[in-house]
Formats: structure tokens, C-alpha cells, sequence
């Protein structure tokens, strides 16, 4: 091989060492399973049950409108966020200080919230409550929006407004 051949064989050695060694490892693979499933509200990480949504007239304080059990495991439930959100409609029911409350060693957690029934309604209204709620450990999480409807009967209150006892209907 002549002297000017050699560089020029060498710059051509290198170039396809080069760029073969590069192309090699453009995308890898890894074997992962994901497991994705649908439960029932009942059967779910987060248990839920909705509340009674049916209300004399009158403002009822802590009225039930979901009740959270934990399913995740062992230790309390963490709900740090709570929302309740209706259609905008000024006319009643109203929802207002939406709050949460634990029960049985924090396992059970409960959405409840002041609603306000007028005078000869009977109007009804679909409430969106929105949750955010996480196991003990932080390791899992779930974020659920749920309707829940509550309806004036439209029936005198009978001196019932402004109690708590509604936690329960």
C-alpha cells in the first residue's frame, strides 16, 4: 500500500467503526407489565357510597354526600383536597363549606357540606364532588370526581334546619 493510501484506508476504517457502533443502539427495549382494571365504586381502592340527597326546606348543616372507606390497606386514609362544584344556578339547592370528617380510625372518611333548600322548591341538582385522597404510606393515590344529586322535596322543614342529624340522609 502507498503512503498516500494508507491515510486515506484509515480515515475509511474509522468512519464505518464510527458509524456502525453508533446505529446499533438507537432504541431499547425493556419488558415492563402494567396492570390497569376497573372496579366498581364498591370494589375499588376507594370504597364510596353516596348519600341520601333528598331535603325539606330550610339550610341543613353537614348533610352526608359521600362516605370514603379505605381499601388501599392498613393505616388512615389521607384526603387533602375536597371540592364541590354545581351548575352555577344561584336558584336552590346550594352547596356550601364542604369539609371532610374521619370516622373509624381515619379508614372511613366522610364528604359533608351545608345545603340550603328555598321556601316551595322542588328543584333538584347535580353536584360534582371532586376528591383527592392517598393510602398512609403515599405509595398509592386516587383523584375521583363523583355526582351526587340532591333534590328539594319542597316540604316544610318542621323546625329541622340549622341541625346536624342530617349527616345521616
Amino acid at each position: 500500500m502507498t503512503r498516500s493510501r494508507f491515510p486515506l484506508a484509515l480515515a475509511l476504517l474509522a468512519v464505518v467503526v464510527l458509524t456502525a457502533s453508533t446505529g446499533g443502539f438507537s432504541s431499547v427495549g425493556a419488558d415492563r407489565s402494567l396492570d390497569v382494571a376497573v372496579a366498581d365504586d364498591d370494589h375499588a381502592l376507594l370504597e364510596i357510597d353516596r348519600g341520601n340527597g333528598s331535603l325539606a326546606n330550610g339550610v341543613h348543616r353537614n348533610v352526608r354526600l359521600l362516605t370514603l372507606r379505605n381499601q388501599f390497606g392498613d393505616g388512615p386514609l389521607a384526603v387533602p383536597t375536597v371540592r364541590v362544584v354545581g351548575s352555577g344556578d344561584p336558584q336552590p339547592p346550594r352547596v356550601g363549606n364542604a369539609s371532610v370528617t374521619s370516622e373509624s380510625g381515619g379508614t372511613v372518611t366522610v364528604v359533608v357540606a351545608d345545603v340550603t333548600c328555598a321556601n316551595n322548591s322542588n328543584d333538584a341538582e347535580v353536584f360534582t364532588v371532586r376528591v383527592r385522597a392517598s393510602a398512609n404510606d403515599g405509595d398509592v393515590s386516587v383523584r375521583l370526581s363523583r355526582r351526587v344529586r340532591i333534590a328539594c322535596t319542597g316540604d316544610p322543614a318542621g323546625g329541622r334546619s340549622n341541625r346536624t342529624a342530617d349527616r345521616d340522609g
